[in-house]
């Protein structure tokens, strides 16, 4: 390594050692001379390796001294310059003299005294480093180092050195404030690498996301709480912003910690290092929700303000503060009359002929702010009701034609009359009754009906004054239900009217609502003249039906005894000839035996359908869950069949046997008429309204036609062989019978091959008969 090589340490830490090198040889010399005065050839010997070696340490001392790069001065015991490398080191610069006093007349302008320092270094012989010294606009690393005759002294100019930490100290300062602003600031900022991982983030990117730090921490890229939609924006993004080198700005959502999505506007710049690769990306974000709210908000205001001008039926103009118009719907809604244009002033360039004082009011209004109608004014051949509604940018004009509105008044009005003539003139008692049963118009027949005069009928009494105790709850329960039907506007029933005098009368009353309101009118037909007629054809009508129910007895009774008398003929026969019958006999035997057994099962059905009678049958408070259960325990026909019955089953008041025969014969052909591999009965209920349950029987079986939804109700009525399905075809019959006797309805529903279900619905209490 050459002297140039060497740094400028290493240098000073040589020079020094040749000096205290010398200082040692100089005195270990003297030291020996001493101690052996005898020895001269030594002292000779040494004398001449010293001058020798002083030699060399002299030539080596001068290398080191004039090629060293950093600046040197040698001083004596009185501080006086005896050498310096200043000319080779400072080309240029002031250059000490031989015999300048140190500090004095040389390089005194320093912060301290250095001469005192230098004095105090060479007195002590203690080597001293000044770390920073200002000196000629420079900073200088100063180092004394005494040695026996004097000193060396070196100055490094660490100027560029204090500069750059200077530089570095008020960079850093102002990272610090950088971070604390962007760490402080409202706005959401965030710095990523590259590969779209997080690097650091705000707090206000914490506060729009909902995440707390710490959670984000463990959030590894932003896709992660980036919709997938949203991904392919973001590469396109990043992707531009390595082709251009420029930010880009684009819009997405963030994915927040409740699961909620927050529109956002991301404006994302680059980090490129000296060599131009990409180190990092850092955002600026902008919570965009409330301006998605506002231009959502614009967009629904202007598209109102489009459908209420443009598709309003009533002709309406918007003017400015100068009474121009700016803009209308005439052009939608008007055919073949005259249309304003954008700038015509109202009232003048434009519908002038409403009348020359319509441009002052229009004046007038917008400079007080209050809106003002105007009566009908004719317009052409029209009638125009005009409005005019102020606004800070002017005016809205709004023009209803009442053209057609006075002729149907007119025609309203004749109408009205005819109708109150006919209301006025009909044969039967008319009355209009309120919501809470106060009468507010009757005809003349309601007043003879009545007794009352009209003065004291219409907004005085209520329709209940005229109903017997006996029907009063029947009929509120009545005027209620029929106010409450959805679709059902009329109804009818029969209570007993009294009027004014006491006398109390059978009348059929016809209800119907008026449509649009709550009220309802009533027609009153007094049937008391007819009630007795009617009461004998009943009682006729009820001696046909016992004696048709006595014959029916009697004739299944009676036909009993010969259909056993024809079966046990066969019987003998097949018994005394059985060894000489053929085939064809035999055959003949087995049909007349099967025909005598369908024709007994038959009279014997019979038999049961005549004995249903519902009167005289005692009425039970029957829970209908309590009830199936039993009834599915007993038959003996469910073995294998899987039955699913409903919960929370209501009670109803019933006759018991009916209900039975009712059930009994629905399960047995829901069971009978079944071929699937495991067959299945639901049994379910509803409540169809306020008086009254739906019950049903649910099969997968064979199904039936809808054509036959009807027929099969019919007494004997079969759709199917008795070979293929057993039975007389009386058993649907029975049920509807016994459904008809409880004062209930039986239907069908069904499609052919996807099973059936019988709806039966029954009161929820019977009518006791007194």
């Amino acid at each position: 390594m050459t002297d140039k090589d060497k740094t400028k340490d290493q240098l000073i830490e040589e020079l020094n050692g040749l000096r205290n090198r010398l200082t040692e040889l100089g005195g270990a010399g003297e030291e020996q001379r001493e101690d052996d005065a005898h020895a001269e050839s030594r002292e000779i010997d040494l004398e001449k390796l010293t001058k020798q070696k002083q030699s060399a340490l002299e030539e080596r001392y001068r290398a080191l001294f004039e090629n060293n790069p950093i600046e040197t001065i040698i001083v004596d015991h009185e501080t006086k310059v005896t050498g310096s490398n200043l000319a080779k080191g400072r080309p240029g610069g002031r250059v000490p003299d031989i015999g300048d006093v140190m500090y004095e007349d040389y390089a005194g302008k320093h912060e301290i005294d250095m001469h005192k320092e230098l004095v105090k270094c060479i007195n002590s012989g203690v080597s001293k480093e000044f770390p920073k010294q200002k000196y000629d606009g420079k900073f200088l690393q100063i180092r004394i180092s005494p040695f026996s005759d004097g000193a060396i002294i070196t100055s490094i100019d660490i100027t560029d050195r204090i500069l750059a930490e200077n530089s570095m100290r008020k960079s850093q300062r102002q990272t610090r404030v950088l971070a604390h602003a962007l760490e402080s600031c409202s706005q959401p900022f965030a710095v990523g690498y590259p590969d779209g991982r997080i690097m650091t983030y705000n707090t206000a990117y914490c506060k729009l996301t909902g995440y707390s730090k710490e959670e984000l921490s463990e959030v590894k890229r932003f896709k992660d709480i980036t919709p997938e939609k949203w991904h392919e924006v973001m590469t396109k993004a990043e992707e531009k912003i390595r082709q251009t080198r420029q930010p880009q700005r684009f819009e997405k959502e963030y994915i927040r910690k409740d699961g909620s999505r927050v529109p956002v506007e991301v404006w994302e710049h680059p980090i490129f290092d000296s060599k131009g690769s990409l180190q990092h990306f850092y955002s600026f974000i902008i919570d965009i929700n409330d301006r998605k709210l506002a231009g959502e908000a614009l967009r629904k205001s202007e598209a109102r303000y489009h459908a209420l001008l443009g598709d309003n039926p009533i002709e309406t103009i918007l003017v400015d503060q100068e009474a121009r118009v700016i803009d209308s719907n005439l052009s939608k809604i008007s055919s073949g009359g005259t249309v304003p244009n954008i700038g015509d002033v109202m009232f003048k360039d434009y519908a002038g002929e409403l009348g020359v004082g319509m441009h002052k009011e229009l004046i007038e209004c917008m400079k007080s702010g209050a809106s003002k109608e105007f009566p009908e004014k004719k317009y052409g051949n029209r009638f125009l009701r005009v409005k005019i509604s102020p606004f800070s940018g002017g005016a809205v004009i709004t023009s209803v034609d009442t053209t057609e509105l006075n002729l149907l008044n007119e025609t309203l009005g004749e109408s009205r009359e005819e109708y109150l003539k006919i209301f006025e003139n009909a044969a039967t008692a008319i009355v209009i009754v309120e919501e809470d049963m106060t009468l507010s118009m009757v005809n003349k027949e309601f007043e003879k009906l009545s007794g009352y005069p009209r003065q004291d009928l219409e907004g005085k009494m209520k329709w209940t004054e005229f109903v017997v105790e006996k029907d009063f709850e029947m009929v509120k329960r009545f005027h209620a239900r029929i106010r409450q039907r959805k679709g059902v506007m009329r109804g009818e029933y029969e209570f007993c009217f009294i009027d004014k005098t006491g006398n109390e009368k059978d009348v059929i009353n016809n209800v119907g609502m008026i449509s649009g309101t709550r009220r309802c009118i009533a027609s009153l037909l007094d049937i008391s003249s007819r009630q007795y007629e009617l009461e004998l054809r009943v009682a006729e009508l009820r001696q046909a039906h016992d004696e048709l129910s006595q014959y029916s007895h009697i004739l299944s009774y009676d036909l009993r005894a010969p259909l056993r008398a024809i079966r046990n003929y066969a019987e003998f026969l097949r018994e005394n000839l059985e060894e000489t019958l053929n085939e064809d006999q035999k055959l003949y035997l087995d049909g007349l035996d099967r025909a005598v057994r369908e024709a007994g099962d038959m009279v014997q059905d019979l038999l049961e359908f005549s004995r249903i009678e519902g009167q005289g049958v005692p009425i039970v408070k029957v829970h209908m869950g309590d009830f199936l259960r039993e009834l599915i325990d007993s038959l003996q026909v469910l073995s294998g069949v899987n039955v699913v019955i409903g919960n929370d089953w209501p009670s109803i008041e019933v006759q018991p046997s009916l209900l039975y025969e009712i059930f009994n014969r629905l399960i047995d052909n829901a069971v009978k008429f079944n071929k699937s591999p495991q067959k299945l009965i639901e049994i379910g209920w509803r409540a169809a309204d306020e008086d009254s349950y739906e019950f049903s029987v649910r099969d997968n079986g064979i199904g039936i036609k809808p054509r036959y939804k009807e027929k099969i109700f019919g007494l004997f009525e079969r759709l199917h062989t008795f070979e293929e399905y057993q039975g007389t075809g009386i058993g649907l019959a029975v049920a509807k019978k016994c459904t008809d006797k409880l004062g209930g309805s039986i239907r069908l529903e069904s499609e052919s091959g996807k099973g059936s279900t019988f709806f039966v619905t029954l009161p929820r209490a019977q009518e006791k008969s007194e």
